[in-house]
């Protein structure tokens, strides 16, 4: 047995992350834990970063964080056989350990490095001194790093490509649905990398993009400045979150389309309220709002999870994981077509809702047939259906 274990000793700080990455699997068998915080090891996190799934054992704060966050397993707290079938079960299905680990880094960056705890901790501390409305404290814009921006939105591989001169099948479809004219004056909250606003400018419109994360709006002048001065100087990109005096300053009932996508989802209740109201005011009559959120909470609670247990009795492997590391940080207030549409009527928008989804890839085209019809088709595409789309108008 002795030549089957190295015992290091004291390892530098430096070197731990050379020393992790030779594990295949690491383990956290942790036995006691505080009764009332519960026990949030360091060293996990370490692993994490790595990349290297994690075996810990069931005590708040460990075990649920691997489990929840699907970036390991858990066992019993003191069950060693339990805990060594757990090890073995990774060690014979490295896809499953590498999609794990790769799922870890990717939640260590987006929460869990020491920059992101400061924060929180911080932000917690100014909001118990001032009492923030409704009690929810907004996503911290460090989170949305340039790394989420170029690699992990709707979009990322068109704007990588592109630098923002290709959209994406979403974007396309949001900027035909505004049907955006020369003249129009257009608001995209939320703007993220820009491509919107930029494109509206295309076609005439002039535009300003908002966004409250300091990389999306530095990706969105980059690559605004590959476009023709003409098309520059239709665009005004601003550093600025909704909840900021931004929006007062724009004239009421002076803008032509708005875009909101993927934003809601990040937004708690109060927040959106806020936005609506504010965006009402400056939606011109007969003006329109294109809004699309994903994922739809009716299908990824309900629906997809039992999809994808039956989809595994008839051997076809799909992981009950439909978010990735990101989404659980970000993802604060995910939305249903009912809420989407309770929402914008209270604030007085005329609302039209429907569903989208991932076509099949069967080769039958009937099979093709049904599943569209299913996913996307009124009533069971409201919880079939993953994307939700909405055009809010303001009566004339």
């Amino acid at each position: 047995m002795a030549e089957r274990f190295r015992f290091t000793g004291d390892v530098p700080w430096d070197q731990a992350a050379r020393f992790i990455s030779a594990f295949d699997v690491a383990v956290a068998p942790a036995r006691f834990a505080n009764a009332r915080s519960g026990i949030s090891p360091q060293k996990v996190y370490a692993y994490l970063a790595c990349e290297r799934p994690v075996v810990g054992s069931d005590l708040d704060g460990l075990g649920d964080v691997l489990v929840n966050e699907g970036v390991g397993l858990s066992f019993p707290a003191g069950e060693a056989a339990v805990l060594a079938r757990a090890i073995i079960q990774l060690l014979t299905d490295p896809p499953r350990a590498k999609e794990m680990g790769q799922r870890g880094r990717r939640l260590v960056l987006v929460r869990y490095t020491w920059e992101q705890v400061v924060t929180r901790t911080l932000r917690m501390f100014a909001d118990i001194a001032k009492g923030h409305a409704g009690g929810q404290p907004p996503v911290p814009p460090e989170v949305y790093r340039r790394e989420y921006y170029l690699r992990d939105r709707e979009g990322s591989a068109e704007f990588v490509e592109s630098r923002g001169h290709r959209l994406c099948a979403q974007h396309a479809e949001a900027l035909k649905l505004a049907d955006i004219r020369e003249g129009h004056h257009v608001l995209d909250v939320g703007c993220g990398c820009g491509e919107l606003a930029i494109h509206a400018a295309l076609r005439g419109a002039k535009t300003i993009g908002i966004d409250y994360a300091p990389a999306a709006v530095e990706l969105a002048k980059e690559a605004l400045g590959t476009f023709p001065p003409d098309v520059q100087a239709r665009v005004r990109l601003i550093l600025a979150s909704a909840e900021e005096p931004v929006l007062e300053k724009v004239d009421p009932e002076s803008i032509d389309r708005i875009f909101l996508m993927d934003v809601l989802e990040h937004l708690y209740p109060w927040q959106i309220e806020r936005l609506y109201a504010r965006l009402f005011r400056i939606l011109k009559p007969g003006g329109r709002m294109i809004c699309h959120t994903w994922p739809n909470r009716w299908h990824t609670t309900c629906v997809y999870p039992l999809v994808a247990r039956v989809s595994r009795l008839f051997g076809i492997e799909k992981s009950e994981h439909v978010r990735a590391a990101h989404d659980e940080v970000m993802h604060v207030n995910e939305q249903t077509p009912w809420g989407v549409w309770r929402d914008a009527t209270r604030a007085g928008f005329r609302v039209k809702i429907w569903m989208a989804h991932e076509s099949s890839a069967a080769s039958n085209r009937c099979v093709r047939w049904l599943y569209d019809a299913v996913h996307r088709t009124p009533p069971c595409g409201f919880a079939f259906g993953d994307d939700i789309w909405c055009v809010a108008t303001r009566k004339s």
